[in-house]
């Protein structure tokens, strides 16, 4: 998986240790299918289009320009679905980097074309889903929430869902 400059920046200074990133994730949908990737990055499992945001950019925006590039689908976001973070959204990556994830997560729907185009520097497959399909198996808890949220946004509306804080002083 490739590295943005941001983040190959941060980790020539800091080596492997675990990075706190803003990211995002986009719930593609198709008619009632949803756009599931496998990530080049050693785990294979499946999960939405989605990377780092840039310093200085709109997560809205990092959140169409990460599927484009990992897909080569031009996409119009539509609502936010939620926001992630927590124990289940630390990776460790092949390479010994550690990164946690807060992730904003979006549906979006083609402009045109459904057809993804997959960059095999990202991506190890791309797959559209039923929600009856979806390989639940294969989906890291951190992901299935995120879809979760994406298919109750995109199939009844509502408010972006998010866990509940549980801190108290």
């Amino acid at each position: 998986m490739a590295r943005s400059g941001h983040v190959a920046e941060i980790r020539a200074l800091v080596g492997s240790h675990r990075l706190l990133l803003p990211s995002v994730g986009t719930a593609v949908f198709h008619e009632d299918r949803i756009l599931l990737v496998r990530h080049a990055d050693g785990t294979h499992r499946w999960g939405l289009p989605g990377g780092a945001v840039e310093p200085g950019e709109h997560p809205a925006d990092a959140a169409a320009r990460e599927v484009f590039e990992e897909t080569g689908l031009e996409v119009e976001i539509a609502a936010l679905a939620g926001v992630f973070s927590g124990p289940d959204a630390e990776v460790h990556y092949d390479n010994g980097d550690v990164t946690v994830y807060v992730t904003s997560v979006f549906t979006a729907r083609p402009r045109r074309g459904t057809q993804p185009r997959i960059d095999r520097n990202e991506l190890a497959d791309a797959a559209w889903f039923g929600s009856d399909e979806l390989p639940s198996r294969e989906l890291p808890r951190h992901a299935a929430e995120a879809v979760a949220a994406a298919l109750s946004i995109h199939f009844h509306g509502g408010a972006a869902r998010f866990v509940p804080g549980t801190w108290h002083p």
